[in-house]
């Protein structure tokens, strides 16, 4: 059943609407007949139980005379999330690329990283978010901050918000690695094959999901 926020006096409005949802409001403000008030909200509520509902106060002073409904409707035709579900160490182990984003969730992304021998992410500081990383393959200091510490396959490593970090291969064979950003840091669906693309974007994350 979709689920509706209320309160005593006001509401929640949607100012933007995702990429994968369709925004539909009434051409006029609602009468206040009870009639039309509760049939209206019948055909909400039972078109479709996939169906999102944000409601919105046009005027506290006036209640339900001026009261308007914002309708979301998934695109996805009322389907189920898949969500993500893999082999991530087979896909880490075989992935070339310098980054490739796999997932992008609200609050999380998945994404797999390569570094040639030598080479480094590049450091960085995610001053709203921590990330976490896991090697699947190579060696590797990880700088958190001052500290630096020696990794290799099978080790994890969190960084929290705020700490300038830099993960660097320091063995003579690709580095593979995965990485999770929480909030995401990246386009979705983002591909940089070398430290050299993704050092020339600019890209962020924009607010656009994997679903």
């Amino acid at each position: 059943m979709p689920r509706v926020d209320r309160g005593p006096c006001s509401f929640d409005g949607v100012e933007a609407v995702p990429h994968d949802e369709i925004a539909i409001r009434p051409a006029s403000p609602l009468s206040g007949s009870a009639i039309s008030f509760i049939s209206f909200w019948f055909l909400i509520l039972f078109h479709d139980p996939q169906i999102s509902l944000t409601a919105i106060n046009d005027s506290c002073d006036r209640g339900w005379d001026r009261f308007a409904v914002s309708v979301l409707f998934d695109q996805h035709g009322g389907s189920a999330m898949k969500g993500f579900v893999d082999d991530i160490e087979k896909l880490t182990e075989g992935n070339g690329d310098f980054r490739r984003v796999l997932y992008t969730g609200k609050n999380l992304q998945l994404v797999l990283m390569a570094i040639e021998p030598g080479g480094a992410i590049g450091a960085e500081v995610h001053d709203d978010g921590d990330q976490f990383f896991r090697v699947e393959s190579g060696s590797a200091e990880i700088l958190i901050d001052d500290v630096v510490s020696e990794v290799k396959a099978g080790m994890a490593m969190i960084v929290p918000a705020g700490a300038r970090h830099n993960v660097r291969n320091s063995g003579a064979e690709p580095l593979k690695l995965y990485t999770v950003y929480a909030p995401p840091a990246h386009h979705h669906a983002t591909v940089h094959v070398t430290k050299a693309d993704a050092d020339a974007s600019h890209e962020h994350f924009d607010g656009v999901t994997s679903e």
